[in-house]
């Protein structure tokens, strides 16, 4: 039984504000380190249910934030950028199952601390007709693999999002957000203990049959990508295989699931 980890920052205990999740600011050290210790009691719950093998993908910016040194010794550990699968990186590999830790609601969300999907000039994105943040872009492309997202942790506009897409998910809501940089945040040791907790009770689910099952979708699949501003759709349209829609969405035809996750990622990159 192998599990991927893929760990993102804004979702964690305490975070509601960029500057805790932002390298250069001084209160980034401190966050950094709740994220790691975040991580390790998921990967203590994972072993506690079963898990044989357990990879973590640090998913956050450059993806440099999780502390080495801290980290469990039984998990390995993926980091950097620029990899194929971005955060979902080590999916190829022999997964059964996912877990998220520390995800955020997609773009528009409220009230959910530091909503985006991707970058603040996306405003969406769908894929046949679905619209989808970063935590449904990674269920497509684990379904690709055949493996479900079995548990997440965030914040409750977050896991009603998570739920959505599978009902049967444990999300472990680790803050309440009032507001966009506002939330009532849980004490962090408390919530170490209830991710270890669900996140074991996730794998027992999934190894005893029960709990979600990998997304699916219809392929060619259409992705669709709303931006903020129209320059940005300008340009990503330069692209040969990407049609204009409107003023500020293009949409690209996917041959298979990849493809869906990887140009959602290209599509990013693309700025007013």
């Amino acid at each position: 039984m192998r599990i991927l980890i893929s760990a993102d920052m804004e979702g964690i205990s305490g975070v509601s504000r960029w500057e805790h999740v932002s390298m250069n600011d001084s209160e980034y050290q401190t966050y950094r380190k709740i994220m790691t210790e975040e991580v390790n009691a998921a990967i203590r719950g994972a072993f506690a249910g079963g898990a044989e093998e357990v990879i973590v993908h640090d998913g956050h910016s450059r993806g440099q934030n999780i502390l080495i040194a801290e980290l469990d010794p039984r998990a390995e550990l993926s980091k950097g950028t620029c990899s194929p699968y971005c955060m979902m990186t080590g999916i190829d590999t022999g997964i059964d199952a996912v877990f998220t830790v520390g995800y955020h609601a997609k773009a528009g969300s409220a009230p959910a601390i530091l909503a985006h999907s991707m970058d603040d000039h996306i405003l969406s994105y769908r894929v046949n007709g679905l619209e989808v943040g970063e935590f449904g872009l990674s269920g497509i492309l684990a379904g690709r693999f055949g493996a479900p997202i079995i548990y997440a942790s965030g914040d409750q506009t977050f896991a009603a999002e998570a739920r959505e897409l599978y009902p049967e998910i444990i999300v472990t809501t680790v803050k309440i957000a009032t507001g966009y940089y506002s939330g009532i945040c849980f004490p962090v040791e408390s919530n170490r203990a209830k991710i270890e907790a669900d996140a074991k009770t996730a794998l027992e689910r999934f190894r005893a049959g029960a709990g979600p099952k990998a997304l699916t979708i219809h392929t060619p699949a259409t992705l669709e990508v709303n931006y903020a501003q129209p320059f940005s759709a300008e340009k990503a349209a330069e692209l040969p295989f990407v049609k204009r829609e409107s003023g500020r969405t293009v949409s690209i035809v996917c041959r298979n699931a990849v493809e869906v996750y990887q140009f959602s990622a290209m599509m990013s990159r693309y700025t007013g």
